[in-house]
């Protein structure tokens, strides 16, 4: 009995750290990407000439006409903008 309720106690624990360690690892990923969504939003603004709030009206509507995430799409925007910056 006494075993039963120390491995209860461990494999408790066990989930716990392995729920955390996920929720550390989205909120990170949830970070980098938001980071990504706003420097792709900076970029639709400087040239369209847009606010804020149209550029991620663009960024959605691309991203369900491509039918690819938000993020995906930014990351990908913000990648040949950095292309473009380095062969000029």
């Amino acid at each position: 009995m006494l075993f039963a309720t120390q491995a209860a106690f461990l494999l408790a624990n066990a989930q716990a750290y392995w729920d955390a360690r996920a929720l550390s690892a989205n909120l990170e990923q949830a970070m980098v990407s938001r980071a990504t969504i706003e420097q792709a939003k900076g970029i639709l603004m400087s040239t369209m000439g847009c606010g804020p709030d149209e550029a991620m009206q663009v960024l959605v509507r691309q991203s369900q006409e491509q039918n690819i995430k938000v993020r995906q799409l930014a990351a990908e925007l913000v990648e040949n903008a950095a292309r473009r910056g380095h062969t000029h």
